[in-house]
This record gives structure tokens, sequence and C-alpha cells, in this order.
């Protein structure tokens, strides 16, 4: 007979987690720093950029989210949110991205902003059962996550596209002049395009569960939550 009640995990004495804690393990990136000076990778600056950034951004956010999350206001959810999806898309277009063009952030931030809202507005509703629908102690973590792997994608989609747009300059072109249309044109570059950016969420998924443990699942055990509800709540 299968055993369906909920395991609980024992009471452990843990102490929280102190600034030390976090400086300790932030410290190990200077292996890294090391090897970049020493192997002539010319990364140093720009991980010590990335440290940094990565240390005050976590430390304003969790400020901002502490209230923002113990708010029952639906519209903190779809503020916090466009803020977000307006930095995924600055990121994507000024940092990410070697190359641009005539109002890429604009045409960005709708891409990043209006499917992570859907996907994530969906998910909220009839995935994680969460009442209201953008109710900001679910909805805020979700659309974070989307945000983050929604920038992996369009970045590589971005970057196949300059690199093939580069590299076949001259057969575009004469197609052109020989009465291709730009769809005929524009059809394989996307379709490349969109493989390329598939690429991560598709060998995120084939090892999740098998090698790595998720970061949603992750942080629901680590909060004392069963396993299998922390299994749930990552497939959804």
């Amino acid at each position: 007979m299968i055993d369906t009640q909920p395991y609980i995990f024992p009471k452990l004495d843990d102490e929280p987690v102190s600034f030390l804690n976090v400086s300790f393990a932030a410290s190990l990136l200077a292996i890294n720093g090391v090897l970049s000076v020493v192997l002539g990778l010319g990364i140093t600056k720009t991980l010590a950029i990335a440290a940094i950034r990565c240390l005050v951004q976590l430390t304003i956010m969790s400020l901002v989210l502490k209230r923002v999350l113990l708010s029952t206001n639906t519209g903190y959810s779809v503020l916090m949110t466009s803020i977000l999806a307006a930095l995924a898309a600055y990121e994507i277009t000024y940092w990410r991205s070697t190359k641009r063009i005539p109002r890429m952030y604009i045409a960005t931030f709708i891409s990043v902003y209006s499917s992570s809202m859907f996907i994530g507005t969906l998910g909220s509703s009839f995935g994680l059962n969460a009442k209201p629908t953008w109710a900001a102690y679910k909805f805020i973590p979700t659309m974070g996550m989307l945000f983050g792997n929604c920038m992996v994608g369009v970045t590589m989609g971005i970057k196949s596209i300059f690199d093939i747009l580069t590299t076949n300059k001259e057969e575009i072109e004469m197609n052109l002049a020989y009465g291709a249309t730009r769809f005929e044109i524009c059809k394989p570059i996307l379709a490349q395009a969109m493989r390329n950016a598939l690429i991560p969420t598709i060998n995120n998924m084939s090892i999740t569960g098998l090698i790595s443990i998720p970061g949603m699942m992750t942080g629901q055990i680590l909060g004392g939550a069963d396993v299998t509800q922390a299994a749930y709540y990552q497939e959804k």
C-alpha cells in the first residue's frame, strides 16, 4: 500500500544565513579572477562587475520585495512585473547584444513582457492556483524566473540572427536581387534562430530531476515544503 502522507522534515537547529556566510561564498569567485589573470582570459573586470552587481541587485530586490510581497494590491504585481521586463529588455539590448538596430529595445521589451505575462498569468491562475491570479507572493517570483529564462532564449535568438545576417550577407543580397521576397529570406533565418534559442531550455529540461535540482524545487525544499509538492511547483 502506497503511503500518501506528506513527509515531514525533522526540525533542525540551523543558524540563519548571515552576511558573513554570503561573503565567504562570494570570495570563492576570486579563484576565477586568478585563473583569468594567469590564463589571460581578459574577463577579470567583467567578472568583478557582475559579482558586485549581483550582490547589490539582490540586496535591493530583497528590500523591495519584503514590502511588495506582503501587499494584497495586485497593482503592485503588475507594476513590479513591468519594471522587471524593462530591466530585462535593457540588459538584453545594451549588455548582452553586441549589435543593435533602431527601436531594438522597444521590440525586445514588447516580446519579453507580452510572452512572459501571458504564460505567467495562465501559470499563476491554473498551475499555481493563486487567488487572486496576480497575488504578489506567487506571481512576482514566478515572473522573475520566466524573465530569466526568456532573457537567455531571446539573447541566443538575437545573436543567431545577427550572425547569420553577417555571415550570409552577400547570399541574402543576391537572392533579393533575383526577386526573393522578405518572407522567403527571413523564414530560414528565423527558424534557425528559434532552434538556437530553444537549446538552453531543452537542455535544462533534459537534465532536470536527473542531474540537477532546479531553483524553485530547491527553494521549496529548503523552506521545509513536502518534496512532492516542491516537484509539482517546479513542473508547473
